[in-house]
């Protein structure tokens, strides 16, 4: 959720690398990683965006394309719709 209110903000993030959101963040070169477990590097993160500046924001389309939670649900109920047609049978789902 942290991730998406600084999206919508058009606000560069600092995260680390792991779910969806660090494969868009690569995909469209911004924000910036910190590795797993390795709560040291906030700081040196932290040093080198004051003094380097901050990385580059997420495009706030792209964001809603992504965030936005008519976006979400719809991505929910397709995943729903799959697996109950995968699992149960193929008249079964919302949309089925």
């Amino acid at each position: 959720m942290g991730i998406m209110k600084t999206v919508a903000c058009v606000l560069p993030m600092v995260a680390m690398p792991v779910g969806e959101t660090s494969e868009r963040m690569r995909r469209y070169g911004v924000g910036k990683f910190i590795p797993v477990d390795r709560y040291d590097q906030w700081k040196l993160a932290t040093e080198e965006i004051l003094d380097q500046g901050l990385p580059q924001a997420l495009d706030r389309e792209m964001a809603r394309d992504a965030y936005d939670w008519p976006q979400v649900a719809r991505r929910f109920i397709e995943v729903y719709d799959h697996l109950c047609r995968q699992y149960i049978g193929p008249r079964v789902g919302l949309h089925g």
